[in-house]
């Protein structure tokens, strides 16, 4: 059985705990029997398994110098350490070294950029700390003037202070819409995206999909389905 591992310039970083919060961050996410995870052994192509892993603060060119392209973070730490875990991973992984960051290169548009393809204009996602003029605060019950400052970092946790967030969110901080029936509904992550992530592609065909990251709201790698990732475990590294 084949593997890759694919290692990017990063924008945000996030340690695997035992820490399941599928259940609990606005109910089941996602619904464990939509799509249907295939056996590994049903998938086609080429390979079975990829591991995409995003380290905080790794850089395309050393900042504040004169180097060439080749001399990136990576390339350089391996030359340090050539019997290091990455130095190991490398010798068996996909490295696509012609990576652009998004602009603003902040943690929310990047890893959105990394797990879309799309920039920020396309995606939607600018950054994790926007003001929409559409919607509504959760104390205002989608009456009066419009206009919120929409969070999607640790605010929206249901705990703040805790490693994985709580496990669900804070729905007083999440943004409100009103829909087209006259109701108020809030909106999660998920449904900020315009574009598919590679999670819903993977689910699609019938693959299974595992996100480790560090705060609840990065449920947004759902995707406009709401059911790209089949199992969220996070954690938090400051």
């Amino acid at each position: 059985m084949k593997s890759a591992l694919l290692s990017l310039a990063l924008f945000s970083g996030c340690y695997a705990q035992s820490i399941d919060i599928s259940q609990g961050v606005g109910g089941p996410n996602p619904p464990i029997t939509n799509p249907a995870v295939m056996g590994y052994d049903s998938l086609s192509g080429k390979y079975k398994h990829v591991v995409i892993l995003s380290i905080d603060g790794f850089h395309q060119v050393i900042p504040n110098s004169s180097v060439t392209k080749s001399k990136v973070d990576l390339a350089t730490y391996v030359a340090m350490k050539p019997a290091s875990v990455m130095a190991s991973l490398l010798k068996n992984a996909v490295n696509y070294v012609n990576v652009m960051g998004s602009k603003p290169t902040d943690s929310f548009p990047g890893t959105t950029a990394l797990y879309t393809g799309a920039t920020p204009r396309t995606s939607g996602v600018w950054y994790d700390d926007v003001w929409d003029r559409s919607l509504y605060t959760y104390a205002s019950n989608c009456t009066g003037i419009p206009g919120f400052e929409v969070l999607n970092d640790e605010t929206i946790d249901i705990n703040s202070t805790a490693l994985d967030g709580g496990g669900a969110f804070n729905l007083t901080h999440l943004s409100y819409m009103k829909t087209s029936w006259g109701s108020c509904a809030y909106l999660l992550p998920h449904e900020w995206l315009r574009v598919k992530t590679i999670f819903e592609v993977v689910r699609e065909n019938g693959g299974f999909t595992k996100l480790t990251d560090k705060h609840p709201s990065y449920e947004i790698f759902n995707g406009p389905s709401g059911t790209g990732i089949y199992v969220h475990l996070c954690s938090s590294i400051h």
